[in-house]
C-alpha cells in the first residue's frame, strides 16, 4: 500500500509543481531538457553525454529519464536523487532542489533545502512544504 501511494504521490507531484515559469534570473529548465520523444531512445545516454548544455544540465536530463521511466515515481529514489545532487553541487538551481527533496525523500533534506527555495523560487517552496503535509496526512490515515 505504500508503494501505491507513493506513486499516487509522484503523479501528482508531476502534474501539480508548476514548471512553466521561473524567476528570470534562472535559466528556463524547457530550453535544457530533453523532449518527451526522446526519452525513450535506446540512445538516450549518448544523446544527453553530447547536448550542448552546461554539465549540470545533463545531470538534470539523467535523472529525468529515471522519473520518465519509472512513470513519475520520483519519491524515495535515491538514483535521481543522486543526479539531482550532482547538478545541485554544481548550480543550485530551485528546479533541481525542489526535486532533489522530493528524490531524497528525507525531511531533513528538505529541512536544509526550504529557505533557499523560499528565497529564490517561493512558488517551489510552497508546492514542496504542501508535498510534505500530504505525506504527513497520509501517514496520519495509516
Amino acid at each position: 500500500m505504500e508503494q501505491v501511494m507513493k506513486t499516487i504521490l509522484s503523479v501528482l507531484v508531476l502534474f501539480l509543481i508548476p514548471m512553466v515559469s521561473l524567476s528570470q534570473e534562472w535559466e528556463d529548465w524547457t530550453e535544457y531538457t530533453l523532449r518527451y520523444s526522446k526519452l525513450e531512445a535506446h540512445n538516450v545516454q549518448h544523446t544527453i553525454d553530447t547536448l550542448n548544455v552546461p554539465e549540470h544540465w545533463k545531470e538534470w536530463n539523467r535523472a529525468f529519464v529515471i522519473i520518465h521511466a519509472l512513470e513519475g515515481a520520483v519519491p524515495d529514489n535515491p538514483k535521481v536523487a543522486d543526479h539531482l545532487k550532482k547538478a545541485i553541487e554544481m548550480h543550485p538551481h530551485p528546479l533541481f532542489v525542489l526535486w532533489y527533496c522530493i528524490a531524497d525523500f528525507r525531511k531533513s533534506t528538505t529541512e536544509k533545502w526550504i529557505d533557499y527555495l523560499w528565497e529564490e523560487d517561493p512558488e517551489y517552496a510552497k508546492d514542496l512544504e504542501e508535498y510534505w503535509q500530504e505525506i504527513d496526512a497520509v501517514d496520519a490515515a495509516w
